[in-house]
């Protein structure tokens, strides 16, 4: 399905969305227009998922020579459709207006390096249940040996009583 390119004026800005549908145009429109009038309410927006920013430096210079220009205007009526009338009013044009109306325009790349940032949870729910798992283990053992111990302190608690009443006699311990 092509893409569609709907125009959208403001006050002074013009923006293209580029949309596959009419929901999907309605949706952005609804989103420029309430960054457009700072009414877009984001408290409870997720973060972007990815964003790419370009650092922009430009440098000019003046271009086309005399030389060049002319060439140029030869190389335009030779190759393209254009009417006589409109080729004879290039050739009659001054340095100054070709450097008007012409531009060479050469992008490049700041740097070719790519930072990646992903956003990955702390602990999986794996983690999480073996570290509880092992945390009640822990805490089940030590009760477990507490209560051993408490259960070995009442029995020498209850002999000592009944060695003392002598209902029980025992061999002293050595």
């Amino acid at each position: 399905m092509p893409k569609e390119y709907l125009e959208i004026t403001g006050d002074e800005k013009v923006s293209v969305f580029c949309s596959d549908n009419l929901k999907s145009y309605l949706c952005q429109n609804d989103v420029y227009t309430g960054v457009y009038n700072n009414t877009l309410n984001c408290d409870e927006c997720d973060d972007e998922c990815s964003t790419e920013t370009y650092t922009f430096r430009m440098t000019s210079s003046e271009w086309p020579t005399s030389i060049i220009g002319q060439a140029l205007v030869e190389y335009l009526c030779n190759k393209t459709s254009m009417t006589p009338e409109r080729c004879q009013s290039m050739r009659n044009h001054t340095d100054v207006q070709l450097r008007e109306n012409f531009v060479a325009l050469k992008s490049f790349y700041d740097t070719m390096s790519v930072e990646t940032y992903s956003v990955q949870p702390a602990m999986s729910i794996t983690d999480l249940l073996c570290n509880v798992g092992g945390c009640l283990g822990l805490w089940l053992g030590l009760s477990v040996l507490s209560f051993c111990e408490v259960f070995h302190f009442l029995v020498e608690l209850l002999q000592a009583a009944l060695q003392m009443f002598s209902l029980c006699p025992t061999k002293p311990k050595m």
